[in-house]
């Protein structure tokens, strides 16, 4: 077995156009090999170095949706939801008082209906009149609030876990055209490699062998070439991020067998 370093650089990518996102980005971009590389056993992610400009509340996500239905008198079972502006939200103040304007704003329709939102420590609670309350499974109220989804028939309503808003604990560099058996997670997701994030917003993420844990996939078809390669950054959800556009490096190291070179470049 060989092995080689490949440094790449997503200034030197064509970059795709993201459907979700409406836009070309180089979170989602196609790096040219020079010299393509045949018979590849094992990948490697060697390091990383990237600039971190996304937001904490994103449209991509639905992370700036807060969804909800309520009954109260003459109101059945009424569907309400609410988007507050995809931003950096970098406290809990700051993203109370969005979503308490955006309910507000939700509820003028209705009568005497009362609903908002406090924090006191590390928990959220909503304090409301309605009969009955159902919250509604999403990454804002489940995840960076802390909120239980079912239906509630009391007030207030406090949450079990503590609020995040720092959700992102990690992302995904995914390499979309690579024939491999471990390119996703436990649950399915797209993954070929997890970047922890070591670095807030506005800051530079360096992730190298020597301070991290080592991630190899294996290729599992023998006649794969790797001539290029379409990287995708995601969220731990699996969706887009938009990242300013603000561009990485990263370097992998490459297995492969130079023994079966000229039977696969002649098949």
């Amino acid at each position: 077995m060989l092995k080689q370093i490949l440094h790449l650089d997503s200034l030197d990518g064509i970059q795709n156009y993201d459907p979700i996102l409406r836009t070309k980005h180089c979170y989602n971009t196609n790096i040219l090999i020079n010299k393509p590389l045949p018979n590849i056993k094992e990948i490697s992610l060697k390091s990383i170095e990237m600039p971190l400009f996304f937001n904490n509340i994103r449209t991509a996500n639905n992370s700036n949706v807060f969804s909800f239905s309520f009954s109260f008198g003459v109101y059945n079972n009424i569907p309400i939801s609410c988007s507050i502006p995809e931003s950096n939200y970098i406290t809990i103040t700051s993203l109370i008082n969005a979503l308490n304007s955006s309910i507000v704003s939700a509820l003028n329709l209705y009568i005497n209906v009362s609903f908002t939102l406090y924090y006191s420590d590390y928990y959220i609670s909503i304090q409301h009149n309605f009969t009955s309350l159902t919250l509604n499974k999403n990454i804002l109220t489940n995840y960076i609030l802390g909120f239980n989804t079912g239906t509630y028939t009391t007030s207030p309503i406090i949450t079990t876990n503590f609020y995040c808003l720092n959700v992102d604990n990690y992302i995904n560099l995914y390499i979309t055209n690579l024939n491999s058996g471990s390119d996703t997670n436990a649950n399915g997701r797209l993954l070929t490699f997890k970047i922890p994030l070591n670095a807030v917003n506005g800051q530079i993420l360096y992730l190298g062998e020597s301070n991290t844990f080592i991630q190899t996939i294996s290729i599992t078809d023998p006649y794969f070439v790797l001539s290029s390669l379409n990287i995708m950054i995601l969220d731990r959800f699996g969706f887009p991020i938009n990242g300013g556009n603000a561009n990485y490096s990263f370097t992998l190291g490459i297995t492969y067998d130079k023994l079966n070179e000229r039977f696969i470049k002649h098949r």
